[in-house]
């Protein structure tokens, strides 16, 4: 939504977009005796440069908080070694627990890691992505549940689903302003 004001008439105008046809959607509301400027191009400029601080900001807290669920996720792994071979074999999985189980660990914590300093944030995305989406169709395979265990897995398919679009995103947008890629970018000194 975005609103200007016009001197000549003191009315101020709110905004709400564009229809098919190129017409602005909107209201006025009448304001008289006011005489300040809040149309300019400095107010709307200093408009756009507040939601991309706030943009820079909510990527990197989304990008920590990504990071340190598959951080507890990997020392969960590691504390519980012998509880989750267990549990592999349960679900069926029983060709060399070991080696999958320590490359999940390996993928858990380089990719969260990258995903924290935002290196390389969209490989950091695609190790955990490796673990993630098998683990939530084999776990959470709600279609072959029993009727009474099926919205509990259902919602928890979902809700890992969730988490791999936010992963998928973070691949797709990168790390954002504050990572160490764009500070070593940054700070690269030109070649003579």
């Amino acid at each position: 939504m975005a609103g200007c004001l016009n001197e000549k008439t003191s009315t101020f105008y709110f905004g709400f977009g564009r229809r098919d046809d190129e017409e602005e959607i909107g209201f006025v509301v009448l304001f008289p005796k006011v005489h300040h400027q809040l149309c300019d191009k400095s107010y709307l400029a200093a408009s756009r440069y507040e939601n991309l601080i706030m943009k820079d900001y909510v990527d990197l807290i989304a990008r920590i908080s990504i990071a340190f669920i598959f951080l507890y996720e990997a020392y969960d792994s590691i504390v519980f070694f012998h509880k989750t071979k267990e549990t592999m074999t349960a679900y069926g999985i029983t060709w060399n627990q070991d080696l999958l189980l320590i490359g999940v660990i390996f993928c858990l914590i380089v990719g969260s890691l990258l995903i924290l300093i935002g290196y390389y944030a969209s490989v950091g995305g695609f190790l955990i992505l490796l673990y993630w989406i098998p683990f939530t169709f084999i776990v959470y395979s709600f279609w072959n549940d029993p009727i009474e265990l099926r919205r509990e897995s259902s919602l928890f398919f979902m809700r890992n689903m969730g988490t791999a679009a936010a992963l998928m995103l973070l691949m797709a947008n990168g790390a954002g302003k504050f990572s160490v890629k764009r500070i070593i970018h940054t700070l690269r000194l030109p070649e003579e």
